[in-house]
C-alpha cells in the first residue's frame, strides 16, 4: 500500500465521521425536520473538505500536541 493510498484511506474515515457528526449537530441544532432535511449539505462539505485535508490536519496536529508534551518534560 503506498503513502497515497494510506492518506485517503485515513481520510475517508475522518470523513465518513465528520459527515455524521455534523449532520447530528444540524439536528440538534435547528430541530429534527430542518436538521434532517437540510443537515447533509454543510455536512457534506465539512465531509469533502475533510477527506482532502484531514489527513494532512492530523498529522501536523499530532506533531503540535507531541511538540506541547515534550516542552512540559
Amino acid at each position: 500500500m503506498d503513502g497515497s493510498k494510506v492518506y485517503f484511506a485515513i481520510g475517508y474515515v475522518l470523513g465518513f465521521l465528520s459527515f455524521w457528526a455534523c449532520w447530528i449537530y444540524a439536528v440538534f441544532s435547528f430541530g429534527w425536520f430542518l436538521g434532517i432535511a437540510f443537515g447533509w449539505i454543510p455536512s457534506l462539505i465539512i465531509a469533502l473538505i475533510v477527506v482532502v485535508g484531514g489527513p494532512f490536519l492530523l498529522f501536523f496536529g499530532l506533531l503540535f500536541l507531541a511538540y506541547l508534551y515534550l516542552a512540559q518534560n
